[in-house]
């Protein structure tokens, strides 16, 4: 048998020197180890915490192993040895690293060499590199996970509104993940985990609410108010809008707010001074459809303080009628109108501020008149009113004819119908009513020698 290093993955070396004995003819048998050595070339695999192989070899000359790759982790004991059988170990360090390392060791005699090739697995590793909490406004956005691996992992979000956009990634790699606009009226939070070979990070991302806040949100004004600055407070962008309101009108542009940025602004409304009788009501409305969010300002205008205002003569027919104003609830008025009982004051059941004068039908035939005086405090308020009787009033209560008579007109007025009546013993007195309501009164000559009169009766 020629010089040669054997190799062999045993845990204990077991061979004959040499045999003590011939054998027909005298000659010596051949060493047989024990197991069988072999000459091929060896790999092993380490796992990641590390090692000891042992190994046989057998060399019929002087050997040495030197670890010519991976020294400062790999080691191997002893390092030489004569001619026979031999145990070596390897010894191979953890392997705290995320990848796979390899080193060798070559064993050497005078003619030949044999090689072991030591592969060490790396470190199982999931790692995650990003901020654990992740804030956002409620415009949404995206953020970005570092993740380094060499094992599966599985990626989860606890909420819909969270989503990843890239699935794949290569042993190091950056996941981008979408955060939608949040418009679901409060702040939420949702968990990214990422899982795999027993490893598990947790992101928690924090999403605010959008807000839309006004500085008021009702507001009643005297009617003389013209001007009035709101302050807005939000965090997205919005539009303004006045609905159907021609007295109430904004300075300015119809939007504010930016999407993500809070910010604190002020507009103004420019306002008609209110001159009539009656409180109005309007709305501002700020908006943003793509939030679902809207603020609103409700506006309370009230009417011309009427122990101010200018009054006209309040005229009726005989028919009578009602009116209505507004008052200043959180006072105190008191109406009278004397010995007047066709003129009446209530309060409207669903509307304090809100009262009706009444003036009851007339019944008599001449026209009526009267005051009606309201009292607040020290301040006092007189309002007039006429109401016409339901007798006729004429242009004329007397014709006067010449003796060769004539034609004149007479005007009738009334609230009611009337039926003229003539007279059946006075051919000579005639009354025809035009288009306009008039009456031509012709008289014929007067043949006598005595004066004539003739009276028309109107009847309801």
């Amino acid at each position: 048998m020629g010089r040669k290093v054997i190799i062999a993955l045993v845990l204990a070396v077991a061979f004959m020197a040499a045999l003590n004995g011939c054998k027909g003819g005298g000659q010596i048998d051949p060493v047989t180890p024990d197991p069988e050595p072999m000459l091929v070339d060896t790999t092993i695999i380490v796992p990641a915490t590390g090692a000891t192989s042992r190994f046989n070899i057998l060399s019929h000359s002087g050997w040495k192993a030197t670890v010519t790759s991976g020294t400062s982790w790999c080691h191997v004991t002893p390092a030489d040895g004569g001619s026979g059988g031999a145990t070596i170990a390897v010894k191979v360090d953890a392997n705290d690293e995320f990848s796979v390392r390899q080193a060798r060791v070559d064993i050497k005699n005078a003619t030949t060499t044999g090689v072991i090739n030591i592969i060490q697995q790396q470190i199982d590793v999931l790692d995650v590199t990003t901020d654990d909490i992740c804030d956002f406004g409620p415009q949404g956005g995206t953020f970005a996970v570092n993740v380094g691996y060499n094992i599966d992992y599985e990626v989860t979000c606890s909420e819909s509104w969270v989503r990843q956009t890239q699935t794949k990634a290569l042993q190091r790699a950056t996941l981008m993940f979408e955060v939608d606009k949040n418009n679901s009226g409060g702040d939420r939070t949702c968990e990214v985990k990422f899982d795999g070979g027993g490893f598990s990070h947790t992101i928690t991302v924090s999403q605010i609410a959008a807000y839309l806040n006004l500085s008021m949100v009702d507001v009643a004004l005297e009617a003389s108010v013209d001007r009035l600055p709101v302050m807005v407070e939000s965090n997205i962008s919005y539009t303004v809008a006045l609905p159907g309101k021609e007295w109430m009108a904004l300075e300015g542009e119809a939007a504010g707010g930016t999407d993500g940025q809070e910010t604190s602004a002020i507009f103004n409304l420019s306002l008609q001074e209110n001159e009539e009788w009656f409180l109005r009501e309007g709305d501002v409305v700020l908006d943003n459809p793509d939030y679902n969010i809207a603020g609103n300002l409700h506006i309370l205008q009230k009417a011309v303080d009427i122990m101010y205002a200018s009054m006209p003569l309040f005229d009726f027919g005989p028919e009578g009628g009602s009116f209505e104003f507004d008052i200043d609830p959180t006072k105190e008025y008191k109406f009278s109108s004397g010995e007047a009982d066709w003129i009446t004051v209530s309060t409207v059941e669903d509307n304090p501020a809100r009262r009706v004068i009444t003036v009851a039908k007339s019944i008599e035939g001449e026209a009526r008149t009267a005051s009606l005086l309201i009292t607040r405090g020290s301040a006092k308020k007189t309002l007039d009113f006429s109401q016409k009787g339901t007798a006729p009033e004429f242009s004329a209560t007397e014709l006067m004819f010449a003796t060769a008579g004539g034609s004149q007109t007479l005007t009738v007025t009334g609230s009611v119908d009337y039926t003229l009546v003539m007279p059946e013993d006075a051919a000579w007195c005639t009354a025809e009513k035009s288009e306009s309501g008039d009456y031509l009164i012709t008289v014929a000559a007067n043949a006598t020698e005595s004066p004539r009169e003739c009276r028309l009766t109107f009847k309801n």
